[in-house]
């Protein structure tokens, strides 16, 4: 007797129902996509002991004719497609036509729905996989009821995640389609407790202040953006925002929650050197393109997408963002918190004895400008012509041979030296690589290093790409080198420690492409910039803000540092009592 056998239909509708029905989120989206399929404007969403006892997903949508209703729970029965062709034009969020059947067929599953030109409704019952249908009064829609899910397969209960978690997946699954859809009204209840409610009223930052909140809603920027092939909307962060993981990244192809590797680069792309590396801005970009050119039957849980035209979705998404981004003012404000000021000796805590510093009688403060630097202050750094993202400043002086203080229009303005000086190295030197080729220079007095063996074997693996990025490296002496040249954009090389950190970056960046080792190369070599406690003339530091105004991207340093910040007169005249 042979060992191959046919499987009955209740354990293929259980394995079907694995790969759709993960936890009672994947329950919860796929009632919800239905909802959406039906045309709703209020979809409402009730869990008990999150999800495992109770999930009932409410809509005011088109609901179902009883033969209709009898049909759905069992599997491979759709509306959305009618042939093969169908799969490759999808415009729906469902089509599999498993969804019910898998979620009845893991829990006790009950349909109330009713079209709205009917006069009564239909309840079904799905038993040992058999739907059963009853006419009952109800309002017009449909309600979807699932109880006691994975009763009948207990070893996938007893792997899902604790209680919260698996409450959290329900929350951030219906947070992302209520920012998809912010024309309709999405309400959570967990055991009675209202956990998110959006306004459905087609504003999508509505949506974004319902799910992220109030101070998330107005750090975000709108894009808008429109190609040949697609068109892009939504609303990314200012570089300021960022968090610690793409949690709060959500990516919406033809309004589909999507997983695409092309789309993801393109965002971290478009926020190439303007925050650090480990950090991920907050990004709700809801792209459409024609259906033909995206296939979303690659997985069961029709997250993941593959694209027809990847170069072009990838430059429309990174476009979308980068520009948005060029044509605004990216300047932090800095607000005091709401307290009082209160000083030594007038009911304060007096300062710890290391940070008090009494002025001799020998000791003068310094002036921030002399009296002969005024006249030079007559003209202000005005900003690029045409962009007016920069604003226009007058030098006051710098503070703690560190910052270039700075009168502007609207307040004070405090530029970080070192910051905005790497801004500008890092951009004229990338524009040298990229477009006339670099140039280099003799050093006067050569940075000589002594190197550990594993670095000089990263040396010499990367010697190429040094030169061409116009370092001259060259022996000297055993486990020896010196730097002869750099890039002309520099003129100078600090220190020893210079090459030992530009190895460094060479070791951490050995996996990835040539162009990304460039980049972080490029990024690093810019701390020949000048330092903080470097005191700088009036002419230097007019020299580097009239050069931090012509940057692309003149807000933040190569890693993503603010350049400068802003603190208004209005602010100002709070902390110091003009104003209430």
């Amino acid at each position: 007797m042979g060992s191959i056998h046919e499987l009955d239909t209740e354990l293929i509708n259980k394995i079907a129902a694995g790969e759709v029905i993960e936890r009672p989120a994947s329950a919860v989206k796929e009632l919800v996509e239905n909802a959406i399929d039906a045309s709703a404007r209020r979809i409402s969403v009730e869990v008990s002991d999150a999800g495992e006892q109770l999930i009932r997903v409410s809509d005011d949508g088109s609901g179902m004719a009883p033969e209709d209703a009898l049909l759905a729970p069992r599997r491979h029965t759709t509306s959305k497609i009618a042939s093969a062709e169908d799969l490759f034009s999808i415009s729906t969020l469902g089509f599999r036509g498993e969804a019910l059947a898998s979620i009845a067929s893991v829990g006790h599953l009950t349909l109330r729905t009713r079209p709205r030109e009917a006069e009564v409704g239909t309840e079904v019952s799905v038993k040992a996989g058999v739907p059963q249908a009853r006419e009952i009064a109800c309002a017009p829609g449909t309600v979807a009821e699932v109880r006691e899910l994975f009763h009948n397969t207990p070893a996938r209960r007893k792997h899902l995640s604790s209680r919260q978690t698996e409450l959290r997946h329900i929350v951030d699954l219906l947070g992302r389609y209520a920012l998809s859809y912010p024309e309709v009204a999405f309400t959570l209840l967990s055991d009675g407790r209202e956990l998110l409610r959006s306004p459905g009223d087609g504003d999508a930052r509505a949506a974004v202040l319902a799910v992220y909140g109030r101070e998330t809603a107005k750090a975000l920027i709108p894009v808008t953006f429109s190609g040949a092939h697609l068109t892009v909307r939504g609303f990314v962060s200012r570089p300021q925002l960022t968090r610690a993981s793409a949690d709060q990244q959500s990516i919406f192809v033809n309004g589909r929650l999507v997983s695409n590797p092309v789309i993801s680069r393109a965002v971290d792309d478009a926020y190439h050197t303007l925050m650090h590396l480990e950090r991920k801005p907050v990004v709700v970009l809801r792209v459409e393109m024609p259906p033909g050119q995206v296939d979303v039957n690659v997985h069961p849980t029709k997250r993941e997408v593959r694209l027809a035209h990847e170069q072009v979705v990838y430059q429309g998404v990174y476009e979308a963002i980068r520009s948005t981004l060029q044509e605004r003012q990216l300047i932090p404000e800095e607000k005091f918190p709401q307290t009082e000021m209160r000083l030594a000796g007038f009911g304060a805590s007096p300062r710890p004895a290391a940070m008090v510093r009494d002025a001799g009688p020998a000791e003068v403060a310094r002036p921030l400008i002399s009296g002969e630097q005024q006249a030079a202050l007559a003209a202000p750094v005005t900003a690029v012509e045409g962009t007016g993202r920069f604003p226009s400043l007058q030098v006051v002086g710098q503070a703690l041979s560190t910052y270039i203080l700075c009168e502007s229009e609207d307040g004070l303005c405090i530029v970080d030296q070192h910051a905005a000086e790497e801004r500008v190295l890092y951009e004229r030197f990338r524009g040298q690589r990229y477009a006339t080729g670099l140039k280099t220079q003799a050093l006067l007095s050569p940075a000589i290093a002594e190197l550990a063996p594993a670095e000089l074997r990263i040396l010499e693996e990367h010697m190429p790409l040094l030169r061409e990025l116009g370092f001259g490296i060259e022996p000297f002496g055993p486990g020896a080198v010196r730097v002869l040249t750099v890039p002309v954009v520099f003129g100078r090389v600090q220190d020893a420690a210079f090459l030992h950190d530009l190895l460094a970056e060479l070791l951490a960046s050995k996996e990835l492409a040539r162009e990304q080792r460039e980049e972080r190369i490029m990024r690093m070599a810019c701390r020949a910039a000048v330092k903080a406690n470097d005191i700088l003339s009036l002419e230097q530091m007019r020299k580097i803000l009239e050069e931090l105004s012509r940057c692309e991207m003149p807000f933040t340093c190569p890693h993503g540092r603010p350049t400068l910040f802003r603190i208004t007169s209005h602010e100002l005249e709070r902390r110091f009592k003009r104003i209430a």
